[in-house]
């Protein structure tokens, strides 16, 4: 699941809704470092499971960088099954 804009609000809460039902989960936000903060925490929710969540930043309103997201979480899950915009 790639969760855009999910370092706060309603995407916060919907990336660690995910990550407690045990999707392997794409933390968006603009900034780097706070989205792979946040994947770092949401994984201590699982300690031992195999699910996986990966923090990545990157300002959506940049021309193509939706596009880029997608291929960058993509790759780092290995496929994406759901997005949430």
């Amino acid at each position: 699941v790639l969760i855009t804009g999910s370092t706060r609000g309603i995407g916060r809460a919907l990336a660690e809704a995910c990550t407690r039902a045990g999707a392997h989960v794409v933390v968006h936000g603009r900034r780097e470092h706070e989205a792979r903060n946040l994947a770092c925490l949401l994984a201590s929710l699982r300690p031992g499971e195999t699910c996986a969540v990966v923090g990545i930043g990157c300002d959506l309103a940049q021309p193509g960088a939706g596009r880029a997201l997608a291929a960058r979480a993509a790759a780092e899950l290995g496929g994406l099954d759901l997005v949430i915009n």
